[in-house]
Formats: structure tokens, C-alpha cells, sequence
């Protein structure tokens, strides 16, 4: 069964997105590689903060969440699992000028990018947030601090061929669900809280 957990405002939640759960070997992996950016001069993203946005809602009522949830079961539940692979690291909004560190995936783009447009599409059917960016599946690894001027290379304390050739080696990885998150900002930290899950393959788990 597929429970949209309740929420203590009556109004409805602050900062929403739709997001793929990703495995536990995969965060302890994306962590490591963090461990390899120069903490001195980014804001660097923890686990479990990593994530691959399928779309940002932003602030979403109680009905809008429920609606969200029953219509992406309804849409993605009977696909088979999405098989991924760590990809490169990139930059945005270009190496020659860093803002935020990502992490790329590779694998059944069709199926990810379907599962994406099929996400967006039920979100702007009710009313959320319109993404116009092109979707690029990345991980955020870390931001800039502010008045930091660098290179995508100048933020790493090692080679970026070795990291990303540890990557490269690390294997292929199954996607099984699809979470919808609420993200609390305070004490200058997020803070992910799950309030629906999408089990692909009709796979029946405890609510949350």
C-alpha cells in the first residue's frame, strides 16, 4: 500500500519535490567521491541530501500532494525498476565558472526520461511549479561558497580523471521507487522529509 504521510502545517508543505530513491551503496559511493572536494572552498551536499529531482513542485497544498501521489501510481507503478549508472562530473553553469558541483547518470535514459515527463506533467496538471530548464539527470555534490571564483578542476583535491575512473568502475544499480519529499530549511541545513512513495513494478511496502 502507497501512503501520502500527513503533514502538521494544515496549508500544506513549504519546498516539494519528486525524486528516485537512490540505493544505499550508491549514497555511501557519491559520498566518498565527496570526500575528494575541497570542503574549504564549497558548501558540500550530505547524505542523505543526495538526490536526482524528477521535478520541483515548491509549495504544495495537502490535496495537491494526494492528488500527485495517486496519479504517479496510477501512471509509473506498473513499470519495471530503472537500472542507472554513475556518470561524469560536471558543473554548473559551465566548468570555466562553478556554481554547483553535479554528478551525472547514465543508463535507460527512454525509461528516466519518460518516468520524468509523466512526473512534470501530472505536477503541472495540478497547478505546480513549471520547470523550464532542460531535464539533465545529476546529483548536487556541492555548491560554491559565495565570493569564490573557480574552475570546475580548482575545486577537487585530487586528479578528476581518478575520481571520475572510480566512478566510471562502480556498477550498474537498480531504481525501485520514486519519492515525493518535503525539504524544511533551518539552522542553515535541509532537512528531507519523505511523504509519499510511487513502488515501481507494483511492489507492495509498508507505508510510511
Amino acid at each position: 500500500m502507497n501512503n501520502i504521510r500527513c503533514c502538521n502545517d494544515p496549508e500544506g508543505y513549504k519546498r516539494v519535490f519528486v525524486s528516485l530513491k537512490l540505493p544505499n551503496p550508491v549514497l555511501q559511493r557519491i559520498e566518498s567521491i565527496n570526500s575528494f572536494i575541497d570542503g574549504r572552498l564549497v558548501k558540500k551536499v550530505k547524505s542523505p541530501g543526495f538526490h536526482l529531482t524528477l521535478h520541483f513542485c515548491g509549495v504544495t497544498k495537502i490535496w495537491q500532494a494526494k492528488f500527485l501521489h495517486y496519479e504517479l501510481i496510477d501512471k509509473l507503478g506498473h513499470l519495471s525498476s530503472v537500472r542507472l549508472k554513475l556518470g561524469v562530473i560536471g558543473s554548473f553553469p559551465r566548468p570555466s565558472n562553478a556554481k554547483i558541483i553535479w554528478l551525472g547518470l547514465n543508463g535507460d535514459s527512454s525509461k528516466l526520461n519518460y518516468i520524468q515527463s509523466c512526473v512534470s506533467k501530472a505536477a503541472i496538471g495540478l497547478g505546480l511549479e513549471v520547470n523550464i530548464t532542460k531535464f539533465k539527470p545529476h546529483i548536487t555534490l556541492a555548491r560554491i561558497k559565495n565570493g569564490n571564483k573557480l574552475k570546475q578542476n580548482e575545486v577537487f583535491l585530487k586528479d578528476i580523471n581518478q575520481i571520475e575512473k572510480s566512478i566510471l568502475d562502480f556498477p550498474e544499480f537498480e531504481i525501485k521507487s520514486i519519492d515525493i519529499i518535503n525539504s524544511i530549511h533551518s539552522n542553515s541545513r535541509h532537512q528531507y522529509i519523505g511523504i509519499g512513495s510511487i513502488y515501481l513494478d507494483n511492489q507492495t511496502c509498508c507505508p510510511n
